[in-house]
């Protein structure tokens, strides 16, 4: 299983380990409710990774910047009217 996580990821058996021992830690300072939410959104992160590999290739790189620059300000302005509203 961790081969595979490894290929997965793209990281070395070092890099793995300090990402473990960083999520760990993380549980630990933050408690377990912490560490429950992160291994809640650990799920989808991965999804989208793995999604993400398969969509973006070269092909689709000129609509990346925009779509990328559109989602941001679109975000962005989000926040603005939330914090208006609040």
């Amino acid at each position: 299983m961790i081969d595979t996580l490894l290929s997965v990821t793209n990281l070395t058996g070092q890099e793995f380990i300090i990402l473990v021992v960083i999520v760990l830690m993380a549980g630990v300072v933050r408690g377990f409710s912490g560490f429950a939410c992160g291994l809640l959104f650990a799920v989808p992160t991965t999804m989208g990774v793995l999604i993400g590999q398969r969509l973006f290739t070269e092909t689709l790189a000129p609509y990346y910047r925009p779509f990328c620059l559109i989602l941001l300000i679109s975000l962005a302005l989000v926040g603005l009217v939330r914090t208006q509203i609040a």
